[in-house]
């Protein structure tokens, strides 16, 4: 049986503090960070048929829900676009 693997990204960006977004690209957005985790968690997963998952960084509100994602993937995003704008550190790996 064929495994696959369906990744919705959403908003790639770098945010930096103090800019002005959109409220549609901050609940939409996902770090390159993150991306990355998400894409190696992707490759590496012991999973089987079809899969759809959705990648956004863990931003207080989020424009698609990822509890799937981190339950199929253990995906544990580490940015939060309002903690980065509002000129916060994010945390390191």
């Amino acid at each position: 049986m064929m495994t696959t693997v369906a990744v919705r990204i959403a908003n790639v960006a770098e945010f930096a503090p103090g800019q002005r977004h959109s409220p549609r690209d901050v609940a939409a957005f996902i770090s390159e960070r993150d991306v990355v985790q998400l894409l190696q968690r992707c490759i590496e997963a012991e999973l089987s048929g079809f899969n759809v998952v959705h990648g956004v960084s863990d931003t207080r509100y989020k424009r698609l829900a990822i509890d799937q994602t981190r339950r199929l993937l253990d995906y544990r995003p580490a940015d939060d676009a309002f903690v980065i704008l509002e000129g916060q550190a994010p945390p390191q790996d």
